[in-house]
Order: C-alpha cells, then structure tokens, then sequence
C-alpha cells in the first residue's frame, strides 16, 4: 500500500509506535557480531528509557498497575493499550518528531511534494531517543545477555 501512496507522489509518513527491545533480540536479528556493544546497550538503554519516561509522563497510564504494555497488534484493544498509545503519541520524542513533521506539511503554503519531504524532514531538529544521554555507569554488563 505505502509504494502506491508515494507512486501517486503523495507523502507517507511513518509513525512507529515504540516498543521496548533487548540486546539479544536485536543481535539475533542481523545474526552477526556487533562492533560497539556497549555502544548498542546504550542507545537501547536510551530507546527504552524514552518509553518509561513518556509512560511515567502521561497521568492516564497507571504503570504500577499495568507494567509496560507492547504496542498492540490486535483490533480490540484493551484499556491499558489505548493508554499506552496515548501516552506515547502525546510525550515519545519519536512519535512527536513524527507527528510534527505532519503537521508542519499541513502548514506549508505551497502544495507540497514528495521531493520536499525530505528537506522538511531535515528542517525540524530531531528530538528522539537517540540523542537521549545514557551515562555509562546506568549500563550493566548483564544487559548484554
């Protein structure tokens, strides 16, 4: 569906819903030797922390109660899951840089393309959970396992 969205020349912005990963799953996923460890442990540290930080954010996900819900797969969705999804919408640095970027092309005066998409994707600074800091000594050498 997205190939015939942009064949048409209309942009498509993705908006991925964040869930939170581990070391071992993502080098199960290339099946190869990663060069920096560490350096992966911290950006999935900072990945995961942006969704603890947006869940502990929003005053309607009670994560006591509830833990931290994956995003969900399935057509019904359940209390916790509709929480989650706000609470990412309304403070994942992510979704809101993705969010943004929408609404940013709504506001354009011109029409815009689907060759303008990138330079207006460029032009907001990228807040995401990847320029969130993780100090080195919150990174635990069993968190590669």
């Amino acid at each position: 569906v997205s190939a015939k969205i942009k064949n048409r020349k209309f942009i498509l912005e993705d908006i991925f819903m964040p869930h939170k990963i581990k070391f071992s799953d993502v080098t199960a996923h290339f099946k190869g030797k990663v060069a920096d460890p560490m350096g992966l442990v911290e950006k999935i540290t900072a990945h995961n922390d942006s969704i603890d930080v947006a869940l502990e954010a929003y005053k309607g996900y009670d994560k006591d109660k509830w833990g931290v819900v994956e995003p969900p797969l399935a057509r019904l969705l359940s209390e916790p899951a509709v929480r989650y999804q706000e609470a990412m919408v309304k403070h994942h640095p992510d979704v809101r840089f993705a969010l943004t970027r929408i609404l940013d092309y709504l506001a354009e005066k011109k029409e815009v393309k689907i060759q303008d998409q990138e330079r207006l994707k460029t032009a907001v600074r990228r807040p995401t959970s990847q320029n969130m800091g993780v100090p080195k000594a919150k990174i635990k050498k069993d968190s590669l396992e």
